[in-house]
């Protein structure tokens, strides 16, 4: 990515022809009322946006100056950036009157930076009820920062007056950007006019615009009002808002995202209250009476409030986690403050486990199991990257049970990224297929393995944190010894036991071997597994079993 200060350089028409295929229809990627867009691809790979303006005199070098002028000023991490322009005037051979003359035909074009992954109105098309909440979430906290950016940090403030799902871009990392300023115009603070002009979509237009052609700041909230709760409810689920109460609504929506997080993990939901106030806040900017509608400062303030919550109530889900997953496995060890109290995460001390880091990851050091992402945008000096604090696995890591990762984000971390690998005896790591969640159910396929887990810590402005390895089993294979599935009791001297063989490839249940004791004695005298047809006994007391069982003795 080029340096986001640097200015737009002028691009020549020949340029853009050779990188847009002529602009050719098979690189058309999106059209509007004042032109088409195409893909444009330099020699080296590098893509960007060529929008390439209808011809129509007068209005297209209106909306042209307008636009450029516009693109030219701003410069924030959630509104599209302008790379280039080109404005070429050609002398062509026209029929008037019945004869030839040279008549000037003008072209104009806008180069902007290329969103790998379009708008988000196809993004609402193909994903509405696919996407998870930390994704809904980043993209509608960065479209209201890049509108705080257009009302309240210029001076004099920009009104879009066209902000919707189609006007959206999302890049690599799902980082929203407000792009398509044909429509917006410089307002002094806080004044409403009246305009002749048509401006915005069907469907996003306030009220007070509709009636009397009103235009203030709370143009662009009544927008952005209808693109949250299309985020949150769906296409469809939008217009049920109209057909139910606030309240209703609400608990509608809040029901749907609760579920879809517990779907999700096991854990308890930390986002709960923060999905709620989204759609208390995508309701309060539709209201009819345009003053009753909240600022954009208002409702980031808002925002912010809700991550400090997620913040600790996550902090509360994790602790949890620990508790749970450790009330019978290690029940010494006792949590105090934001660390544990011995060395959470592990180190290599020797060669048997390689990672191998990425193009976009750069191991620190050769013991250390942190990698760094280089590829930061728009990081601001001074600030740290996401972070998770105390990160272990918890949990039995034998074959059918479950363990789990768990740990404390920091420094603005909202979610992780994880995958669940398996490293062999010759050094080959293994993803393990759809083992992406912070728990894991341990397989036979896991045995004679070293199993680990790879967890990214992530924020809302797509930034990623240095990637974390744990390893399993204190970093030793899994294995797969045999365990009693419960306490064995005592009756009249004789006593039968179900046992759990956990096999290489699969879980076995052998028939009840029988032990007899001498009356009123707690030795073992023997002891027979059939297994294949053979009989095998052991004799020796408890606590030296040959097969290493775990009994406990009641008289």
């Amino acid at each position: 990515m080029d340096d986001i200060s640097s200015e737009p350089t002028v691009m020549s028409l020949d340029l853009l022809r050779e990188i847009t295929n002529d602009f050719s229809e098979e690189r058309e990627i999106g059209r509007g009322s004042f032109g088409k867009v195409y893909l444009g691809e330099h020699q080296d790979g590098k893509k960007i946006a060529v929008k390439k303006l209808y011809d129509m005199p007068g209005l297209d070098d209106m909306q042209f100056q307008n636009e450029f002028k516009t693109l030219t000023g701003l410069r924030h991490k959630n509104i599209v950036r302008l790379v280039g322009y080109c404005r070429n005037i050609q002398e062509v051979p026209v029929k008037h009157e019945g004869r030839l003359v040279l008549a000037e035909k003008t072209h104009r074009a806008l180069c902007l930076e290329y969103m790998s992954n379009g708008s988000l109105d196809k993004y609402l098309s193909d994903e509405c009820d696919k996407y998870d909440w930390h994704k809904g979430y980043r993209i509608i906290k960065g479209i209201c920062q890049g509108l705080r950016y257009l009302h309240n940090e210029l001076k004099p403030p920009i009104y879009h007056l066209d902000l919707k799902p189609a006007n959206v871009l999302l890049d690599e990392n799902m980082v929203p950007r407000i792009a398509d300023f044909g429509m917006s115009r410089l307002f002094r603070d806080e004044l409403t006019q009246a305009t002749k002009s048509s401006f915005g979509t069907i469907g996003y237009l306030p009220p007070e615009y509709i009636k009397n052609n009103l235009v203030s700041n709370k143009f662009d909230i009544f927008s952005l009002g209808v693109i949250m709760i299309k985020i949150m409810a769906g296409r469809t689920g939008y217009f049920n808002s109209g057909e139910m109460s606030s309240q209703e609504f609400t608990n509608l929506v809040q029901e749907k995202w609760t579920n879809r997080l517990l779907e999700r993990s096991n854990r308890r939901s930390a986002y709960s209250e923060q999905i709620k106030i989204c759609i208390e806040i995508g309701l309060s900017c539709v209201q009819e009476d345009r003053h009753k509608r909240p600022t954009i400062q208002d409702i980031v303030v808002r925002l912010q409030e809700t991550e400090t919550k997620c913040t600790y109530a996550a902090r509360v889900d994790w602790l949890l986690i620990f508790q749970e997953a450790n009330r019978n496995a290690c029940p010494q060890e006792i949590y105090h403050g934001t660390t544990f109290n011995q060395d959470i995460v592990a180190t290599t001390q020797s060669n048997y486990f390689k990672q191998n880091p990425g193009p976009r990851e750069e191991r620190l050091d050769d013991d250390s199991q942190f990698y760094r992402n280089d590829k930061q945008e728009y990081s601001v000096t001074g600030d740290s990257l996401p972070g998770i604090e105390g990160f272990r696995i918890v949990g039995d890591p034998k074959p059918g049970f479950t363990i789990r990762a768990c740990g404390f984000l920091t420094n603005g971390t909202t979610h992780c990224n994880f995958q669940w690998v398996r490293c062999l005896e010759d050094g080959t790591r293994q993803p393990i297929e759809g083992a992406t969640m912070d728990n894991y159910v341990v397989t036979a396929d896991d045995v004679d393995s070293l199993l680990g887990v790879d967890c990214t810590p992530m924020d809302d402005y797509g930034r990623q944190g240095d990637l974390v390895m744990k390893f399993a089993n204190s970093k030793n294979d899994i294995t797969c010894d045999i365990a009693p599935l419960g306490e064995v009791a005592f009756k009249n001297a004789e006593f039968a036991a179900r046992i759990l063989l956990h096999g290489r490839r699969r879980l076995c249940l052998l028939p009840p071997p029988r032990l007899r004791l001498p009356p009123r004695s707690h030795p073992v005298v023997g002891l027979s597994v059939p297994e294949q047809g053979q009989q095998h006994s052991a004799s020796s007391r408890l606590a030296s079993s040959s097969l290493g069982l775990p009994f406990r003795a009641y008289v």
